[in-house]
């Protein structure tokens, strides 16, 4: 954990299973469920971060970590019906992963009532099959069933963590090394053969049933399958959001820790006051018209494209300064030019801290270096403090990326990748922007 929180620890007897459980915090529950090649190791670094706000409880799956799994049948959301009524929870909001996706799914089916919200992450879906399973499935099943563990875990690992188009050397290296370590000891469990009692009719064929508020996130590099249940929770799922997570694949909160924690709380921060004191966003944002985004500032008055010509850009999104000293910049620019109410922002997976305040008709956001090894300390060494670039917003990010690449533009991103407050972005190079770097926003509504 990359924190530390008041914990408590235990065993819960459930439908005839021994489940280990942690629980930590106040006020809302949350409870999370692990994917099912891993344990509750899987949310190490959200589990305390969420318990600053919730009332949080992960546990490890019958069968899974250390808990035990009896011959007997059973069924995963039943299981998590009796982990709420061990603990008194009577309405939850839920996030699974995997096939602990899959069980939030059905628990939602089965209990509606008791399912505050889901948050779906590279969720499976009963009753989905794989038209084609991958080859690098089949040589796996084949090393488990001679009982070579080492050699199943790393065609997992390149299965499911590195996915589609990436390299062992590619992806977060401890986050990979943990995944291998709750897989190893997953893989190397006696096989004990207990019937799941399946959702009938399956949720496949009942995710407009749904009602509990519905965010899927998926990472870029995930499977097709589960690219494609995303897909169909999005457009099945009454109100249901969808947010990709650039360059990561099965597991995008362990690869991608911060921006996942960002999302999530931004998006559970809307459905109810929590322990937090920040007061959730109720009314849906002025600026991108979503109740989404997460940020009091985007409320800005938009400069409508007749203003700008008509052209690709919808309007200028922000400014963004370039300065040595975060708190520094904002106590002169509320000195000097009266401007009192900032957002700050940690970004520490890019080594910067940013703070962000409305100005008239746009944003500003003032960017520092947390890091002297960081590519923006860099920048302040050769140009000094001031402007850094110009912010567009677009409707079609990728459009807008391949019409000007079209017309000459040099990009510094061919693809776009994660910004603040789910934001799409990506920029181009200023020897073809005439000096000035660009960069391009798209706000994301699912």
């Amino acid at each position: 954990m990359t924190e530390t929180t008041s914990t408590e620890q235990g065993f819960a007897e459930v439908n005839g299973a021994r489940l280990y459980y942690e629980v930590a915090g106040e006020g809302q529950p949350l409870v999370m469920l692990h994917g099912h090649l891993i344990d509750s190791g899987q949310w190490d670094e959200q589990f305390a971060v969420f318990a600053r706000r919730y009332r949080v409880v992960r546990y490890d799956a019958r069968g899974f970590g250390q808990s035990s799994k009896p011959p007997d049948p059973f069924a995963h959301h039943e299981d998590l019906r009796a982990i709420l009524a061990f603990f008194g929870i009577e309405r939850a909001y839920l996030i699974g992963c995997s096939g602990g996706g899959a069980a939030i799914i059905d628990f939602a089916l089965a209990y509606p009532e008791q399912a505050g919200a889901l948050v779906l992450v590279g969720a499976g879906l009963a009753g989905y099959q794989w038209t084609e399973v991958p080859p690098l499935a089949l040589v796996l099943r084949e090393a488990h069933e001679r009982g070579d563990i080492d050699g199943a875990v790393e065609l997992s690992l390149q299965l499911w963590t590195d996915g589609t188009d990436r390299t062992p050397e590619q992806v977060n290296p401890a986050a990979r090394e943990k995944i291998r370590a709750m897989s190893a000891r997953l893989f190397a469990r006696p096989e004990v053969d207990a019937p799941i009692n399946q959702l009938e009719p399956p949720a496949i064929a009942r995710l407009a049933e749904i009602r509990a508020s519905a965010l899927a996130i998926v990472g870029d590099r995930d499977v097709p399958p589960i690219l494609e249940i995303a897909d169909m929770i999005a457009a099945q799922v009454a109100g249901a959001r969808k947010v990709v997570i650039p360059d990561a694949g099965h597991h995008p909160n362990m690869e991608h820790p911060e921006l996942f924690n960002q999302v999530v709380l931004d998006f559970l921060g809307e459905l109810l006051p929590t322990t937090d004191d920040r007061p959730p966003t109720t009314d849906p944002c002025r600026f991108c018209g979503s109740r989404f985004c997460g940020s009091r500032f985007c409320g800005s008055v938009v400069l409508g494209s007749a203003v700008l010509g008509g052209n690709m850009f919808t309007h200028v999104d922000h400014l963004g300064f370039a300065v040595r000293d975060i708190d520094e910049a904002v106590a002169f620019y509320s000195r000097a030019f009266e401007i009192v109410e900032w957002e700050r922002i940690e970004m520490p997976e890019r080594s910067m801290s940013v703070a962000v305040a409305r100005v008239g008709g746009t944003l500003i956001e003032l960017i520092a270096p947390t890091s002297e090894e960081a590519a923006f300390a860099k920048f302040l060494r050769e140009r000094g403090p001031g402007m850094h670039h110009v912010a567009y917003r677009v409707d079609d990010i990728r459009a807008a990326l391949a019409e000007v690449k079209a017309r000459g533009v040099q990009l510094i991103d061919e693809q776009p990748h994660l910004g603040l407050h789910n934001t799409l972005v990506a920029f181009l190079h200023p020897k073809s922007t005439m000096g000035v770097l660009v960069e391009l926003v798209q706000h994301q509504h699912a």
